[in-house]
């Protein structure tokens, strides 16, 4: 991976990208396909987030060259974004850097490798999913900082919606969305997929800050997003 050290920093991500797109009809009959993290994705994400893998752990800097759609939905100060379990997800990162704010990540377990800024070598603060998390959540909020959080899983939870998608059935919880409407914070929806040949970053902003309204039209957003990944 050190060859991408010596092509131009404008060159490195166009280069990624067309290689993995070339090689995702390859990676789709391996056994790489059949075990990549989520199910969610396609061939040509998985393809893409092994690549973009490569290039972080080399910590090869670049500049991911993304279609962005609702980045104008954002508010000045303090925002909660949601998702779910979307492997490209990593690179939507990059927006928030590139719009000079502070992310906090919420995960679901520890990770070996640190987590960066897509293309950066600027490291994002993470959290551990634990029974005090949504204080920190709500600290972090209060201090004006934005913060991410995957709201799906494949597991039923006490007061989770469940959401039948075009791969298989999933759990949606809105607790941090009631966190939300409690705080008054906005909220917006994200996600990230291969789009011919390009990665697509969405952002969406439900129409009211009603945990119940935002919960449905999230539901609504994430069923759509994986019924368009090409598998």
């Amino acid at each position: 991976m050190n060859v991408f050290r010596l092509l131009p920093r404008r060159w490195r991500y166009p280069v990624a990208i067309r290689i993995a797109l070339l090689l995702a009809p390859f990676i789709r009959r391996t056994s790489l396909y059949r075990r990549r993290p989520s199910r969610l994705d396609g061939y040509r994400e998985e393809s893409l987030r092994l690549a973009i893998r490569l290039l972080a752990r080399a910590r090869v800097p670049y500049d991911p060259d993304l279609d962005v759609r609702g980045l104008e939905h954002f508010p000045d100060g303090a925002a909660l974004i949601v998702s779910g379990h979307f492997l490209l997800n990593g690179l939507m990162t990059r927006c928030i850097f590139d719009a000079h704010r502070t992310l906090t990540i919420i995960l679901g377990s520890e990770r070996r490798e640190p987590t960066f800024y897509a293309g950066t070598l600027q490291p994002i603060e993470t959290l551990i999913v634990n029974p005090s998390v949504l204080v920190q959540v709500r600290r972090r909020l209060a201090d004006g900082g934005t913060v991410l959080i995957d709201i799906d899983s494949k597991t039923a939870r006490e007061d989770s919606m469940r959401v039948e998608t075009a791969v298989d059935t999933r759990w949606i919880s809105p607790s941090v969305l009631q966190l939300a409407e409690r705080i008054g914070v906005p909220v917006i929806f994200t996600a990230a997929r291969v789009e011919r040949r390009r990665v697509t970053v969405t952002f969406v902003k439900p129409s009211s800050q009603k945990a119940d309204v935002m919960l449905r039209e999230f539901c609504d957003f994430y069923r759509e997003h994986i019924a368009a990944i090409e598998r």
